[in-house]
């Protein structure tokens, strides 16, 4: 790690309460964007909300990555942040994308 600190937040919208409020499918794109970027995975942790709702985070060495989702309006955010200049946050942001529209 060098030091510099990136963080990406990106917002989607109009998204089914069958991915906002699923925690297993949340919690397993935010692995696969952290292999897609290269991160070292240190600890993974998801929960889900009474009525609806979740929180995921995946703890990487150079910082983390994490979605939180509001079912009721159809919103996920997610937030990529990193302390290394070699790790491609527009690529972690992409594959987010790419698996919620294909997937």
């Amino acid at each position: 790690m060098d030091g510099r600190m990136t963080y990406t937040m990106l917002k989607i919208p109009d998204l089914p309460t069958t991915i906002t409020d699923n925690e297993t499918l949340l919690l397993e794109l935010l692995v696969s964007t952290a292999t897609t970027i290269n991160a070292t995975i240190k600890s993974t942790f998801a929960t889900r909300f009474s009525p609806h709702g979740v929180s995921a985070i995946v703890a990487i060495a150079e910082s983390h990555i994490a979605v939180h989702t509001f079912p009721e309006v159809g919103i996920a955010q997610f937030e990529i942040a990193t302390c290394s200049d070699t790790m491609d946050v527009v690529l972690g942001i992409n594959h987010i994308i790419t698996q919620l529209v294909n997937g």
